[in-house]
């Protein structure tokens, strides 16, 4: 079963880092994630599958703009979208169920640790001796049924706030349709329809970081992944960032070497 058609970008200047041990069942996918630096997870889900998704350490992290921590459990369906600040580690279940919640965060300590305890001596076992192994140890059937027990009743339910996501949401897709314009903060507050100290609460809010420094840090990651898949004969690094709304290049180049720790030309020709 395929967990997620995601993609990542690096929110966090530095050599990223991404370990990964999946373990496949006949009734779910179970995924554990491994990051060195705050990264932003995003995309559709692959199927009708539910995902099912739980922190494995102390990191700042929202899932769909809600806070999300060591006494969480998430779920969601249809789209996933995870931020994370500094190093993290991240178990995702994808359960082709529709028996499971559609959409919440839930803060339910007692059964968060219960699961987490379950996942980490299962990706263990792969780890040690193969996934193979940690598949015949339990199966993947004694998750669902804990699944199962999730998300029930309204207590510790964790939803963001719809007005501070729908604000996001907003300055993002203005951004993205006007790269040529490269908005201030006070034209995003105007599109949010937030003041602008109510807007970088909104970003701190959703994503944990501020609203120019989340908003450049993806389109950064957009020149990345464009001159990792460029022709290095028929691509001009100025064209591209450009297109992504960097116009002056000495900045551009400061930042994406701080990000990346390679200039855009070493992207492009590696």
């Amino acid at each position: 079963m395929p967990l997620l058609g995601i993609a990542v970008d690096q929110l966090e200047p530095g050599d990223l880092r991404i370990e990964r041990t999946t373990i496949p069942f006949p009734e779910l996918t179970l995924r554990r994630t491994r990051a060195n630096l705050g990264i932003r997870a995003a995309g559709d889900m692959l199927g009708k599958s539910t995902v099912v998704a739980l922190v494995g350490d102390d990191t700042d992290a929202r899932w769909s703009g809600a806070a999300f921590d060591r006494g969480s459990v998430a779920s969601s369906r249809s789209r996933v979208d995870l931020l994370t600040r500094g190093p993290a580690t991240l178990y995702t279940i994808a359960v082709g169920s529709d028996a499971l919640p559609r959409e919440f965060v839930s803060f339910d300590p007692q059964r968060a640790n219960r699961l987490r305890r379950f996942l980490e001596g299962l990706a263990g076992a792969a780890e040690r001796d193969g996934c193979e192994t940690a598949t015949r140890r339990s199966a993947g059937r004694t998750i669902v049924n804990f699944l199962s027990l999730l998300g029930d009743g309204e207590s510790g339910r964790r939803l963001p706030e719809p007005r501070r996501v729908a604000a996001v949401r907003r300055c993002e897709e203005y951004v993205f349709d006007h790269i040529d314009e490269n908005p201030t903060l006070a034209q995003l507050a105007n599109v949010s329809g937030l003041g602008m100290r109510s807007l970088i609460n909104a970003f701190r809010a959703v994503t944990g970081y501020s609203p120019m420094a989340f908003l450049k840090a993806q389109r950064l990651n957009a020149v990345h992944r464009a001159l990792n898949v460029a022709d290095p004969a028929e691509t001009r690094v100025i064209d591209v960032a450009t297109n992504w709304g960097f116009w002056h290049m000495g900045h551009f180049t400061t930042d994406y070497r701080a990000m990346f720790g390679e200039t855009p030309s070493q992207t492009l020709r590696r």
